[in-house]
């Protein structure tokens, strides 16, 4: 490539570069909205008193499976408290460890409380 094609690709480059710092924080934070909206669409629709695979139906995998004996100290200061035996969590991973929900079941897989965690 010769002095010309290089000045050139440059060029083209300096003028898509101010685009890109505009488009790219668009998209991320659009995305990050995105998730937040519809895992918590989801999450409203588990009531208390359904089972585990109901739970996974509405909102898939787990990000994490808490159990009594490891906390998952992210999110929660304190253990899940009896009848809880085990943390669903799911995270908005795009909002920096700030947004996830929870989802306690006890021994019997059963939905018994649930929470969405926001760190300002």
């Amino acid at each position: 490539m010769n002095v010309n094609g290089k000045l050139l690709c440059v060029s083209r480059l300096l003028k898509v570069m101010p685009w890109l710092f505009l488009v790219i924080p668009i998209f991320y934070i659009s995305t990050c909205s995105i998730i937040s909206y519809s895992r918590t669409r989801s999450f409203d629709a588990v009531e208390v008193g359904e089972g585990r695979n109901s739970v996974i139906v509405k909102l898939g995998a787990p990000s994490k499976i808490e159990m009594p004996d490891h906390l998952f100290v992210r999110y929660a200061a304190t253990q899940c408290k009896t009848p809880c035996v085990k943390r669903l969590w799911y995270e908005n991973r795009l909002a920096f460890d700030s947004e996830a929900w929870s989802v306690e079941l006890d021994a019997d897989d059963v939905v018994v409380h649930k929470a969405h965690w926001v760190s300002p």
